[in-house]
């Protein structure tokens, strides 16, 4: 009789049938037991009745059943390798680019064999880039531990998972013999700007989902209204048998940084900087009031066009209520968190048969639970509490160090020397990872607090200036941070000043009398919390300097390539990374005065490190900085290789500029005329009201192609400029 337990949906079977050699999987095995004498032992796999005895001295048969051995053999194998990885830039529906993720060294493997089916995936480099302009983490998630690998040496896959599927569907069910997922340790690096770009990018607007009345509005009720859904078992659907299921254990390492965000709608990319949006329409449109320069750059189609100006704009703490303002101060201060280590235990299941809904379930409250038991270390990570679990980590690793390379150096070497190499490497690593810690700490505290208190100000023109200083020049080593410091401190007391002078000024000139007393509490408030803001500025940066100071050897990890240029038009092209370079040097060039023009073309003059960039707004010409003056400026996005922490803000280091000297900028309005001549370009102004013509820039272009092209990209930006002027009237 042959005994089989199948699957037949959420239940089990029982099934008792005639045994049949040919269809099934045992067959029976002949043992024999024999004295002294010579013997044989007669095996058949498709043998049902005991073989007859040969000699008298051999006994009578044991019958037992053993599975009918089948031969593995391969039938097809498919291999696709990625050398060059894949790409995914994703873009908002403002034409913005958000972000962009990398899978460098793709293979998928799969083998079909006689019983089995095998498939094996494996990236050797994740990658998630912050394509925001003034991202405060430009790297969202990368391995932590891969790029200290030793040269030469074989790097471990970042992301592997490995199935094997039985082809045998007798038993009802899909059978896994085999299924694992293994990723490396990974830091996942996060800021509020970020997260509202991918919140705005998720909603979607359906048609007809919204019923709305004779006027208009909305009804409230929706299609999903019409119907209440029907519960379903968890156990009904397509059954899964898993021999041995094995998520690896993994560790993430998570960073959050809360930002002065301007709640002002539209654009999610733009709206924390309506100032410098403002500032830029203003100049591009001549207009004279910053609500006007909101007008003209939304005429111009400029991004930030729903940017709104320091009339409107007061930050979260814009919002009416003293609770919402007091709140946004809290969370300002104590709502980031530093490399706060979550560890999640490995998932086993062995012999499990479950649905898919039954096997989402049990690791969702698997995971949910690992992530429960780790909360500790998340409030443990505070800025504000000067992250306790990552100096305790740091100073532990130093000491750990500092007893395991002597050893080391002793066990693994029979020179004597070896031993004192490895004191050396030991007391130097417990020494750097101290000042580390130690720095890092009291960097995070000063940090929070005058992040806090610089949403208490009131003035988001201060603390946007503030947000982008702390961005773009952030200390690579202990002098810099000295000096970083010790100018931020200069700018916080002299806007303090300067704010009691001029805030009641712009009060009383947008709401009267009202508005002067309104200035009048702002500017003081400003004169007591600014100075305060920049001591702790001044104390932030010089322990920041000194931090990164340990590690300004170690290699950086930058983004996979610099966020997209998309056009006025906001069609969508294949990349240039032309264009993307222009894109970053129009951002980073004086201070971001032109970080929302609308970047048309550029040119490198060759025989010199001069740079002519073509916004439909102005021209300007422009030195590039030395690259030991461009790796100063840490726009580069950083990652130290041992700590793992990125720590730049603006891209790829060969498109920092925020050190190049502008040498003469010309806004398009102003030009009378443009004249191609032998030599280059030659721009000319209109005459004074006396008469007097004043000369203009010239352009020195060798290249009679380059200068042809150029002269034509120019005469394309006028021509944009003399087509709105037309649609205004």
């Amino acid at each position: 009789m042959n005994v089989e337990v199948v699957a037949s949906g959420p239940r089990q079977v029982l099934r008792l049938t005639s045994y049949a050699a040919e269809h099934s999987l045992y067959a029976p095995q002949l043992q024999m037991t024999q004295d002294s004498s010579t013997s044989r032992i007669a095996r058949s796999a498709t043998q049902q009745a005991a073989a007859t005895s040969s000699s008298s001295n051999r006994s009578a048969p044991d019958e037992r059943f053993e599975v009918v051995g089948v031969s593995e053999k391969t039938n097809f194998v498919f291999r696709l390798a990625l050398e060059g990885g894949i790409g995914v830039s994703l873009i908002n529906k403002y034409s913005s680019e958000i972000l962009f993720a990398t899978l460098a060294d793709v293979e998928l493997k799969y083998t079909d064999s006689t019983s089995n089916q095998t498939f094996k995936l494996e990236v050797k480099w994740v990658q998630i880039d912050n394509q925001i302009y003034g991202a405060v983490y430009p790297i969202v998630l990368y391995p932590t531990t891969l790029g200290g690998v030793v040269a030469g040496a074989a790097s471990p896959p970042a992301v592997q998972a490995v199935v094997v599927r039985a082809k045998d569907k007798s038993y009802g069910v899909e059978y896994f013999k085999y299924a694992s997922v293994l990723a490396q340790e990974l830091s996942v690096e996060l800021d509020e700007d970020f997260l509202y770009a991918l919140l705005d990018f998720v909603k979607f607007d359906v048609p007809g989902w919204t019923d709305r009345g004779a006027g208009g509005e909305e009804t409230g009720s929706t299609m999903l209204d019409s119907d209440i859904p029907e519960i379903k078992a968890l156990d009904e659907g397509q059954q899964l048998y898993f021999e041995f299921l094995h998520i690896q254990p993994f560790k993430l390492n998570m960073s959050f940084m809360r930002t002065q965000r301007l709640d002002v709608g539209g654009d999610p990319t733009t709206a924390r900087y309506p100032a410098v949006a403002s500032a830029a329409a203003a100049a591009a449109s001549g207009s004279g009031g910053a609500a006007a320069a909101g007008r003209n750059l939304a005429s111009l189609g400029l991004p930030g066009a729903s940017a709104v100006s320091e009339q409107t704009g007061e930050g979260v703490a814009s919002t009416p209520g003293l609770v919402a303002y007091a709140m946004n101060v809290l969370t300002m201060a104590i709502g980031n968190i530093n490399e706060a280590p979550v560890f999640l235990n490995a998932l086993i299941m062995q012999n499990v048969r479950v649905s898919l809904p039954i096997l989402t379930d049990r690791m969702y409250k698997h995971y949910s639970q690992e992530v429960f038991n780790q909360v500790y270390k998340v409030v443990g990570s505070a800025n504000l509490l000067g992250n306790p679990v990552g100096l305790f980590n740091n100073i532990s690793s130093g000491v750990s160090d500092f007893f395991y390379e002597p050893y080391q150096g002793f066990v693994m070497s029979d020179r004597p020397q070896d031993f004192g190499f490895g004191l050396a490497r030991g007391t130097a690593s417990l020494f750097k990872k101290t000042v580390f810690g130690m720095t890092d700490s009291f960097s995070k505290f000063t940090d929070s607090m005058s992040k806090g208190l610089s949403a208490a100000t009131m003035d988001p023109q201060y603390q946007t200036e503030r947000s982008m200083n702390r961005v773009r020049n952030k200390p690579k080593h202990a002098v810099y941070g000295v000096a970083r410091g010790a100018e931020s401190l200069a700018r916080s007391v002299g806007s303090g000043l300067a704010g009691v002078v001029m805030r009641p000024l712009e009060g009383a000139e947008q709401e009267g009398v009202g508005g002067f007393f309104k200035g009048v509490g702002k500017g003081l408030v400003g004169v007591v919390t600014k100075p305060v803001i920049g001591m702790f500025d001044l104390a932030s940066n010089v322990t920041e300097g000194i931090r990164n100071t340990t590690t300004v050897f170690e290699r950086d990890l930058d983004r996979q390539r610099l966020p997209r240029h998309i056009g006025r038009d906001g069609i969508i092209t294949v990349y240039s990374g032309r264009e993307a370079l222009g894109q970053a040097w129009m951002r980073e060039l004086n201070k971001g005065a032109y970080a929302f023009d609308n970047y048309l073309a550029h040119l490198e003059l060759p025989g010199s490190d001069m740079v002519v960039l073509l916004t439909f707004q102005r021209l300007a010409m422009f030195r590039r900085a030395k690259p030991d003056e461009a790796g100063m400026a840490v726009g580069a996005a950083g990652s130290s290789a041992e700590t793992g922490n990125a720590t730049g803000a603006i891209g790829v280091s060969a498109a920092n500029a925020s050190k190049a000297h502008v040498e003469w900028e010309q806004e398009i309005k102003s030009l009378h005329s443009i004249q191609l001549e032998a030599t280059g370009i030659s721009l000319k102004l209109p005459a004074t009201s006396e008469g007097y013509v004043p000369p203009g820039p010239f352009i020195p272009i060798s290249d009679a192609q380059s200068r042809r092209w150029f002269y034509d990209q120019i005469r394309e930006a006028v021509k944009a400029l003399i087509d709105h002027r037309k649609e205004l009237g």
